[in-house]
């Protein structure tokens, strides 16, 4: 064609006179964008035995509409085994996460250089052996880790903004009596915090990928025990972002799941547990996430029970989480006149929030607060003891319980609950 026509002109040649009719605006001209793809999946299954030494590239681009609306393509996958089956996970080696070492013979090694951005960003292992991470394990911001493996030991940080899963689970092909734990060492940090982002033109060169400002979850499940060591930290943060005209958005806090035992059946003692010795910490400027321990036995407050997972009363008032769903299969105790007062606690940005980069850590730049009872989030409050046989619910004598407006309040036993406060 020779062009887009804008105006038609009646020419009355007779009379020497034309009349030009404009037809308006008739076209849109569209520049064109970039939409980012998905990276690829590497799935690999050794009946016997694996050794995998290759490089892995992922490489994703996140176009400027994707930016906007804080969607960022999927990175690079690596699955070895396989969990369709939940007795067989096709792989018979023992896997460590890290560098190699003279007592590693048969054991599939994989070392930390394949992770990171650009390379393998989600990594699902699968195993009939027992899981170690050695050195430190640090995936891009939208990275997530799962592992499934018949025990598993954690020596060194995991940071997957995404997600991490640790799970310790038996299998039908190793039949050898091992403990089926989840082991966090001392000092170690589990982090699916999210990510700062400071998109103003004074904070200098902005980054290509989306904004990923939500915590996402930590999850630690075990047929055993699950342990977290002196000094350790689950770390499921909110992060933010100052906009490039200097509004804010809020990201919100993520899930903790903590849950020793699982599979026991309702009936009978039971003996795993979880040992909680490290720092739960899920503050956000936005939303609390939900945290969920479930072990053998709670006691809140009072004299300590050595059988029991002991917490104070103001376990359920810090930490930045809107849920707590403790459940203490044989029992769970509120001790003689205490006081629980579940709360959410937020982080507030400090005024240099401005000049903060992206990248940098908010508790940094903000502090924990409280906020007043007609904004803050409701924190809700759920304590189980599912145990057919011991499965007792106990609020002791002059124990009481406030909540927050609009808040939900959940008793549940497998036997009975007792209200005496």
């Amino acid at each position: 064609y020779d062009g887009i026509a804008t105006r038609y002109v009646i020419d009355y040649g007779r009379w020497n006179r034309k009349d030009s009719i404009d037809l308006g605006q008739s076209y849109r001209y569209d520049p064109g964008y970039v939409e980012g793809k998905d990276a690829g999946a590497l799935s690999v299954v050794g009946m016997r035995s694996m050794t995998l030494k290759s490089g892995i590239e992922g490489r994703t681009v996140a176009g400027e509409r994707q930016r906007a609306s804080g969607v960022q393509p999927k990175g690079a996958s690596l699955r070895v085994g396989s969990g369709t089956l939940a007795d067989d996970y096709k792989l018979n080696q023992r896997v460590v996460l890290g560098s190699e070492r003279l007592s590693d013979v048969g054991a599939l090694v994989l070392g930390s250089g394949l992770f990171g951005k650009d390379r393998v960003a989600n990594l699902e292992i699968f195993s009939n052996q027992a899981a170690e991470v050695r050195d430190a394990l640090r995936l891009q911001q939208a990275g997530s880790v799962r592992i499934t493996a018949k025990g598993v030991t954690v020596n060194a940080d995991i940071e997957a903004g995404a997600g991490i899963a640790l799970n310790a689970r038996s299998n039908g092909v190793d039949l050898a009596t091992v403990p089926l734990d989840v082991n966090v060492a001392n000092g170690v940090t589990l982090s699916a915090r999210g990510g700062w982002v400071n998109d103003l033109p004074s904070a200098g060169a902005r980054s290509s990928d989306a904004p990923l400002i939500h915590a996402g979850s930590v999850s630690l499940s075990a047929a055993g025990d699950v342990r977290l060591g002196d000094g350790s930290l689950i770390d499921v943060t909110g992060g933010g972002q100052v906009q490039a005209d200097g509004k804010i958005r809020n990201g919100n806090g993520g899930n903790v799941a903590l849950e020793a035992g699982v599979g026991a059946s309702a009936a009978g003692s039971h003996t795993a547990r979880v040992e909680l010795g490290g720092e739960l910490r899920g503050q956000a400027l936005g939303k609390g996430g939900t945290l969920t321990v479930n072990t053998a036995k709670i006691q809140i407050g009072g004299a300590g029970d050595p059988d029991a997972l002991n917490l104070d009363a103001g376990f359920v008032s810090r930490g930045g989480f809107a849920g707590f769903r403790l459940t203490g299969r044989d029992g769970v105790t509120v001790a003689d006149g205490i006081e629980l007062t579940p709360r959410v606690e937020n982080l507030e940005l400090l005024p240099n929030h401005v000049l903060q980069p992206s990248g940098s850590r908010i508790e940094n730049f903000s502090r924990k607060v409280v906020r007043e009872d007609r904004i803050r989030q409701a924190a809700n409050l759920t304590l189980t003891a599912d145990g057919t046989d011991f499965g007792v619910v106990k609020i002791g004598n002059g124990a009481r319980i406030q909540g927050d407006d609009r808040a939900s309040l959940a008793f549940n036993a497998g036997k009975r609950v007792e209200i005496q406060g």
